[in-house]
């Protein structure tokens, strides 16, 4: 099964469209063994007021032993600069808050075209756009392997060749 988060550039040309016509909804949760994975749509910067109750319910209910919560753009920006983060400070405020309540393991996001991590309150972030690395050369193309075993979750960035 693939799944995907929307991301910026799949909403031009009635983009919105053609990725729930494909991949179904935008917005959507799921769970694999321990996992519960909650995907977001941020595709436009924002997630919105309706997506943000819908978030907090989705966690709310999750009983897996790890949460997993997946956006196009990030949350946590660290040094990005205003282009690489989600456009409102007060929902990622909201978002980090109620990823530290529900005890969230994992978020990962894209967006940015390289690679970040940091954990904040329990909660780590990786933002990870390795398939393209022209807006940051110092980092190089990679992908994200994600390994769940009993209690823990690795991740190692493995570089491509």
């Amino acid at each position: 099964v693939f799944r995907a988060a929307i991301g910026n550039h799949d909403i031009f040309f009635n983009g919105w469209s053609g990725f729930k016509r494909i991949m179904g909804r935008s917005m959507y949760s799921f769970n694999a063994d321990n996992v519960h994975f909650t995907v977001l749509d941020s595709a436009n910067g924002v997630f919105g007021e309706k997506q943000l109750g819908w978030l907090e319910n989705d966690l709310a209910a999750a009983t897996q032993t790890h949460k997993i919560v997946i956006s196009h753009f990030p949350v946590w920006n660290g040094t990005f600069t205003s282009m690489f983060k989600l456009a409102s400070e007060e929902e990622s405020a909201l978002v980090k808050d109620m990823l530290n309540r529900y005890n969230v393991s994992l978020m990962f996001a894209g967006h940015y075209h390289g690679y970040n991590e940091t954990t904040l309150g329990g909660v780590r972030y990786v933002v990870t756009g390795g398939a393209n690395d022209l807006i940051d050369p110092g980092n190089k193309q990679n992908y994200v392997r994600v390994t769940v075993s009993g209690s823990t979750i690795q991740t190692e960035r493995i570089a491509f060749p």
